[in-house]
């Protein structure tokens, strides 16, 4: 029988979310602003259609792409223009395209996909993490996660990355801390319930350790459009580093130090100044954030500003 928690579980996006800013975390747990930006649902969609390349599905991928899109825009949660549309399914359409013809050619073997990996933790909340890929190449096990940064915006910012930038990766290290003891479910393992909530069906005997853990980058997937390389690859999309037990010790320390202070409830506003403005700027709680009606904060609204 496995052993499940009434805990939410703790996630490698709410740790990088806490060390920003831990009201930030908090807030994005418990409160719901306006509809969210379009880059939410690509993002979404981008990992439905590798998916289908996993498991070998055939399927036309601007058709597939806009019929996702159909169906997600129904649910009245996401914010997308005409310009922004066009421009996600176009991008989505070439990039899966191409998707299909590397990982066709790459060599890997698909073992699971679309997997979220458990673990009780260590004395704190249980862990959580959903990986995009477990495939296997050349005997050995490659732990990977796709990515679809840089590709919502006017033109592709493609994502630069180098061993050491991965070693510091915080979900990489993550999957280091919960691949220690941990079981695996296929299905519904939504990120705001329990694992006694998810309707899932759960692996048994899941016993496996990569030897190798990285990203795939499907900005990498769009050609060149301009210039001297128009129409050229922009590279391999995989990014990978050894598998290493060292990683183990970074993720429990940071996880161990969020999941402390979650148990006494410590979420203070952390602002930084980057990208040359105060951070608070820019989020997307900044008007809630100092209201006196935000959830699990009251009063929230500090003296100096009363």
């Amino acid at each position: 029988m496995v052993k499940t928690s009434t805990v939410v579980p703790l996630r490698s996006t709410f740790i990088n979310k806490y060390l920003k800013c831990p009201r930030y975390a908090k807030l994005s747990q418990v409160e719901t602003v306006a509809k969210k930006e379009h880059y939410y649902v690509g993002g979404i969609i981008a990992a439905v259609m590798t998916e289908a390349v996993h498991i070998g599905q055939e399927f036309n991928s601007g058709e597939y792409a806009a019929q996702l899109w159909l169906s997600h825009m129904a649910t009245g949660m996401y914010a997308c223009n005409d310009d922004q549309r066009n421009t996600m399914i176009s991008r989505l359409s070439t990039a899966v395209d191409n998707y299909k013809i590397w990982y066709r050619e790459s060599g890997f073997e698909t073992l699971l996909t679309e997997i979220t990996l458990y673990s009780e933790g260590t004395g704190g909340p249980p862990y959580a993490g959903r990986v995009d890929l477990i495939a296997r190449r050349d005997g050995k096990i490659y732990l990977l996660d796709l990515k679809s940064h840089g590709m919502w915006g006017k033109g592709i910012s493609i994502p630069k990355h180098t061993s050491e930038s991965l070693k510091r990766d915080m979900q990489l290290a993550f999957y280091s801390l919960i691949m220690q003891d941990c079981m695996a479910a296929v299905g519904d393992c939504p990120r705001d319930k329990p694992s006694s909530e998810w309707e899932c069906k759960w692996i048994s005997n899941f016993k496996i350790k990569p030897d190798y853990v990285g990203l795939i980058e499907l900005a990498y997937c769009v050609p060149y459009v301009r210039g001297d390389k128009a129409g050229q690859s922009r590279g391999d999309p995989l990014f990978s580093i050894p598998y290493s037990e060292s990683s183990y010790d970074y993720a429990k320390e940071v996880a161990e130090y969020v999941g402390f202070n979650m148990f006494f409830k410590n979420y203070p506003r952390v602002s930084k100044y980057e990208r040359g403005r105060n951070s608070c700027d820019g989020c997307e709680f900044r008007l809630g954030c100092f209201s006196e009606n935000v959830t699990g904060f009251k009063p929230t609204v500090p003296d100096w500003i009363k």
